[in-house]
């Protein structure tokens, strides 16, 4: 978990994009869909141990592997040694090497910057991707279509699943799944018998940056019996896993030209909160997206090239 929530702030620093405060980091999460292909892209190189360089284009990054340093050369580097005043002089006249465990942090450093760079330029691709090139990818998170989506009734169906992966999930419509079924995007995230549900959440009403909730499996199946019928206590869970966390916002520019007073006026949170349910409306159901990292993997490697 602490990888993935370092590596989320950290991808701000994409190209054309400057995250200048603790707030914009958080916010730049609150794109549901987006963020969850941004975890599709983290999990395929957290799990990658293969030396990567970007095919094309000016640019070209080789994601590379700390070399460790053994207790022997460590202990090489930090034992002190006498310096003649002959040595000393010769030391001088060259360039002064820096310390090996100097070295290795830089290396260390200079390989998150690799990895972060590479992420970056993959989402950059894909936020130019166009429809015909990957048009199952394109369809779920740029149209909001269920493509290859199992409706889950209870937990039970995501047990049967292999084990440590993480479960692309969304809430749609299984009575029109065309153009914007799909309303909401979560993951499910298995750690041997314990599972977390990680979300973030973006609409006109609520700016909900990405967190992760251990998930109760009795809540949940509840989640999915119930939200169908949007009964009260489904929306207090609706609101427990995707929206508790919700930040203050802006209201949109349709609301201002409504009533220009609105123009520096915050949503508050509870307000918010309370708007997004209240657009909510039933039959809508929780599903997996049964080969979602299989399609972001394939965009990601179609855009590399192994060494």
């Amino acid at each position: 978990m602490d990888d993935l929530n370092k590596l989320a702030y950290e991808l701000n620093i994409c190209k054309d994009i400057i995250i200048q405060t603790r707030n914009q980091k958080l916010r730049s999460t609150a794109s549901c869909r987006l963020w969850q292909f941004k975890y599709a892209v983290i999990t395929y190189f957290l799990g990658t141990k293969k030396q990567i360089n970007f095919n094309g284009g000016t640019r070209s990054q080789t994601l590379m592997k700390p070399r460790r340093t053994t207790r022997k050369q460590l202990a090489t580097v930090m034992k002190p040694r006498r310096t003649t005043r002959k040595q000393l002089a010769t030391l001088r006249k060259k360039t002064k090497r820096k310390p090996q465990s100097t070295t290795y942090r830089r290396k260390q450093n200079n390989v998150s910057k690799r990895i972060i760079e590479n992420m970056c330029m993959i989402i950059k691709n894909f936020l130019e991707l166009k429809q015909n090139k990957y048009p199952e990818l394109y369809n779920i998170v740029y149209l909001n279509i269920p493509v290859n989506t199992i409706k889950i009734s209870s937990f039970n169906d995501i047990e049967e699943l292999p084990i440590n992966q993480p479960y692309y999930m969304c809430v749609y419509n299984t009575e029109n799944q065309g153009h914007g079924s799909i309303i909401h995007y979560f993951t499910i995230i298995r750690k041997e018998d314990t599972y977390y549900l990680n979300s973030s959440y973006g609409s006109d009403d609520v700016c909900v940056p990405q967190y992760s909730t251990k998930l109760d499996i009795d809540k949940f199946n509840v989640l999915c019996n119930e939200l169908p019928e949007l009964t009260e206590y489904s929306k207090y869970l609706y609101t427990k896993y995707f929206l508790i966390k919700n930040l203050r916002k802006r209201y949109n520019n349709n609301n201002i030209e409504a009533n220009k007073t609105l123009k520096h006026v915050w949503i508050p949170p509870d307000e918010g909160i309370k708007k997004e349910i209240k657009s909510l409306s039933r039959g809508y159901h929780i599903g997996i997206i049964n080969n979602y990292q299989e399609l972001v993997n394939k965009f990601i490697e179609d855009n590399l090239i192994y060494s």
